[in-house]
């Protein structure tokens, strides 16, 4: 019976040590859990949430910059379209302009008795040389004057 009661005790001291031992082991790992919540928690409170709201605020000012430059771009376009067509009605301008050129020369060059048509006809085309380049042009006061000269001229002569 001494034998059983020791057989007993012993295998009562061995369960008990390893409750024990198991106790201390989860105890260890509650604390490590225990610890690396909080941990989770401070990151989460101290480090991602300050990140998101970064991030957020950045994010916002992006938004608001690329709305900015897309009405940048709208009204740079439209600028650009508007000095397009002013550069395109100055070409058709000047182009008229040396079509009439290119008309008073010829009938100039076919001058060796002109016919009173054929002086009027110079004289009206100088007058729309005038008028385009009259506002439009650096050599504008140059031009008037060769112009005034010419259509002052009798070609009769």
């Amino acid at each position: 019976m001494e034998a059983e009661l020791d057989e007993l005790i012993h295998q009562f001291n061995r369960r008990t040590n390893n409750h024990n031992s198991d106790v201390a082991r989860l105890t260890q790992e509650l604390e490590d859990a225990d610890r690396d919540i909080f941990n989770a928690n401070d990151m989460i409170d101290n480090v991602l949430f300050p990140t998101i709201d970064r991030l957020t605020n950045t994010l916002r000012q992006l938004r608001a910059n690329i709305d900015q430059n897309r009405k940048t771009l709208r009204d740079e376009t439209s600028i650009r379209e508007r000095e397009h067509r002013v550069f395109e009605a100055k070409v058709a301008e000047h182009n008229e302009a040396l079509s009439a050129i290119d008309e008073c020369l010829g009938l100039l060059s076919q001058l060796s008795n002109p016919s009173l048509v054929q002086i009027k006809r110079i004289q009206t085309n100088l007058q729309k040389i005038h008028a385009h380049f009259k506002n439009h042009s650096v050599f504008a006061p140059i031009v008037s004057a060769l112009i005034g000269l010419a259509t002052d001229q009798n070609f009769s002569d």
